[in-house]
């Protein structure tokens, strides 16, 4: 700080600077990467989820066992994801 132009040599920065140059922390790069991770087997649990259940459901249709396995997987497919919009919120299909 200055004193009549003169510097004061135990304070010869202006605390705003000092103040401005500090960086944000944002965290490291492991705890991101464990967030990441995290999010990730989050992710992949509730879709096992969605499957197994789409799988349940047309397991009880009577027709099911009658079905070829291409049909079935066509059949898994789309209920999967009407399964996925219903949860995500989403309108698309």
């Amino acid at each position: 700080m200055r004193f009549n132009n003169e510097f004061n040599d135990d304070e010869d920065f202006d605390e705003l600077d000092y103040l401005l140059s500090e960086e944000p922390d944002y965290g490291s790069f492991e705890d991101f990467g464990i967030q990441h991770l995290q999010l990730s087997l989050q992710e992949a649990d509730i879709n096992r989820r969605i499957l197994a259940g789409a799988v349940k459901m047309l397991e009880k249709s009577f027709i099911w066992r009658f079905l070829p396995y291409k049909t079935r997987l066509k059949r898994i497919q789309e209920v999967y994801l009407a399964f996925t919009n219903m949860v995500s919120g989403s309108d698309e299909q």
